[in-house]
Order: structure tokens, then sequence, then C-alpha cells
């Protein structure tokens, strides 16, 4: 058992001084505490008595962040002697010091030291007094300003054959006129006191501003660690992983060309019209066009059909052989006098009429703004 103590205060001193880190506290000085909880008495083998069940109430006294004093009562009940079978009773009255690390987030880890007198009550003997020393340890979680959690551990030094036995215990500490500032904490751990973290709950790991919001490089609204587009232009509108939204416009270039009274070859005014399709197509890919032939309704309808059709012809090889648009992107529709662009019985209304008309489309993307 003196074994099994030593062995639990170390492990315990090991602890704390792992979770310790610098934290800045609550500023609860001058204030008392009352203690109560309950826990397992392990006795020294060297008793010849058992294991007892705790209760323990206490009143305490903060000095400043770091130490506190406290005054406990422990009753130790139910522990029966191996020798004569008798009820055995204890209880200890102890006077500690208490050494707190720094805060870190809700966790106070803290050494702990004391003495006091430990009394044994055999049932049908004698009472059996002895001056006890304590040494351990360990943690308080805060639960609000006013309460807090903590489990303990000691080692309790007895005066008699140097016995050592074992104290755990869980219990509460409740501060009377707590400050009423929430103890400074930093619930997601990205290194900003959550009273100063406008962005709460930050996923471990990724980097943050002072305000405790993750980087967002390109200010986009998307922080780095989720934008997979970055370095986006201000006033880019994005999607959800960063990355520009587009649209499209739509754009169109119309192709108008006017023949004379039967006949199917262009006219050298109509070629700079010709060339602006042939360059819009070179521009927008996207672009196909259906070049529509068309004549006045002097004549025979067949004949007129056939004329409509080789001026279609004309445009399409000028637009395929002079200026070289793929032969793919564009054909031709002869319509005769089926389409007229206005009276025929006017001069000026055949003239219309006698015509290769286009219509091309296309669609630019373009990145959306805000």
């Amino acid at each position: 058992m003196k074994m099994k103590s030593l062995v639990c205060s170390c492990a315990l001193l090991v602890g704390l001084a792992g979770v310790a880190q610098a934290h800045e506290d609550v500023d609860n000085d001058g204030k008392f505490t009352l203690l109560f909880g309950g826990g397992k008495y392990f006795s020294d083998s060297s008793r010849d008595i058992g294991d007892g069940n705790v209760g323990e109430i206490g009143l305490g006294y903060i000095i400043d962040k770091h130490w506190a004093v406290e005054a406990i009562y422990t009753d130790i009940s139910s522990v029966t002697s191996s020798v004569t079978g008798a009820d055995v009773d204890a209880d200890m009255f102890r006077l500690d010091g208490l050494y707190h690390f720094n805060q870190n987030g809700h966790w106070t880890p803290y050494l702990a030291a004391g003495i006091g007198q430990l009394s044994f009550d055999t049932s049908g003997g004698s009472d059996d007094d002895e001056t006890a020393v304590n040494f351990g340890g360990g943690v308080k979680y805060a639960l609000s300003k006013e309460l807090t959690a903590r489990a303990d551990i000691r080692a309790v030094y007895g005066s008699d054959d140097s016995d050592v036995d074992t104290l755990a215990t869980i219990g509460f500490n409740y501060i009377f006129g707590a400050s009423s500032a929430a103890a400074p904490l930093d619930s997601d751990g990205d290194g900003v006191l959550d009273a100063d973290d406008r962005c709460p709950g930050t996923p471990a790991g990724v980097a943050v501003n002072a305000k405790g919001c993750a980087l967002d490089s390109d200010l986009d609204g998307v922080p780095n660690y989720l934008d997979k587009c970055h370095s986006t232009k201000r006033n880019v509108r994005v999607d959800r992983d960063g990355c520009p939204m587009l649209g499209s416009d739509a754009v169109s270039i119309e192709l108008e060309v006017l023949f004379d009274t039967n006949k199917a070859d262009i006219k050298p005014e109509f070629m700079a019209e010709i060339q602006s399709v042939a360059e819009f197509m070179d521009q927008y890919k996207g672009a196909y066009a259906v070049i529509e032939g068309h004549t006045d309704s002097m004549g025979d309808a067949g004949y007129n059909k056939s004329l409509s059709q080789r001026r279609a012809d004309a445009v399409l090889a000028v637009l395929v052989k002079k200026m070289g648009v793929n032969s793919q992107r564009v054909t031709a529709e002869g319509f005769g006098e089926e389409r007229p662009r206005a009276a025929n019985d006017t001069r000026d209304g055949r003239q219309l009429n006698r015509r290769v008309v286009a219509v091309l489309k296309a669609e630019v993307k373009k990145v959306l703004t805000k």
C-alpha cells in the first residue's frame, strides 16, 4: 500500500505538469469556498482493516490565483478489522494548502499538502488517534463562475508505524461571491479567447486572425482552408469553394446581302459585311450560321428556288474559301420566293426580297461580379 500511494502521487504530479498552461484567471482573491464530496479511503495493509467509504465537507479561503487553504473534515465509515471482525469507523480533521497551476480552459490542476488528526474508533475497543500528513493533488473543472467540480488523490502518512493510506475523492467547490466575470476561455483552441473570438468553433489547426476567424487572404468570404481558388479578384462573386461564378451574355450579328435581278453574284460593297460575319465566327467558336437565300416573285417558282440556293451557296463559298470559316459551321439553304420581306408589286420591294440573310448568335461566358 505504501508503494501504491507513492506511485499514485508521482503519477499525479507528472500529469499535472503536463496539462498546466498559461492562462489568465478570474480574480477571486479573498473569497471563501465550501467543499463537499466523497470517495474511497484505502488503508495501509499494516493496519489490518479494510477500505472505507468517505464523505467530506470543508471550508476554504482563496489567497490569490495560485494559493488557497482548506480546513476539511473527512468521515470514513464501514471499515472492518481483518483481525477481530469488529466495525471500525474513522474520521480526520486536516488543514491543507493548495497550489493551483494556471488555468487551461475550464481545467485547473493543483498540488496539495497538509497535516491533521486521524482517529480510528473500533467497535467494542479503544480509539486510536494519530497525526497524519497528506500530500497529493488533483484537478478542478469550472462548471460556472461559482461552482467547480474537483477530483483529488492524496497519500496519507500516519504517525503510527509509518502507515501510508490513500484517499481518493471527487467533489465540488462553491465560491461565495465569485467574480461576475466568467473565466477567460478559448473553447475552440485557436489561441483567441472566447470573449474576443468572433468566429467560435473554428476547426482545429486552422490559421486564424486576431478576431479568431479563419484567414481569408483574397477576401472573397471563403476561408483559406476551404478555398479552392486562391487569389480571386475583388468584387467577384464566388461559389462555396471560393471559385468565381460564371454567367453568360448573348451576342449576335446579322448578315444581309442584296442581289440584282436574276443574279447570284456578290457585289463588292457587301464583302465587308461578310467579313464581319467571318470575324464573329472566329471570335465565338460556338457560333454556327445558316445562310438563307431568297428571291422576288418574278419568274417561275421552281427557278426562283434554284436561284436562291445559288445565292446562298455564293455567300457560303466566300466565308469558307476566302475567309477560312470551317465548312462544318455553316450551311446554305434556298427558300425561293416563299418568304418575302416586302411586297413584290414595287421595284423597291422586289429589291429587298432579292437577298441572302443570316442571324448568328453565341453565348459569352463571363465572371459574375458583386
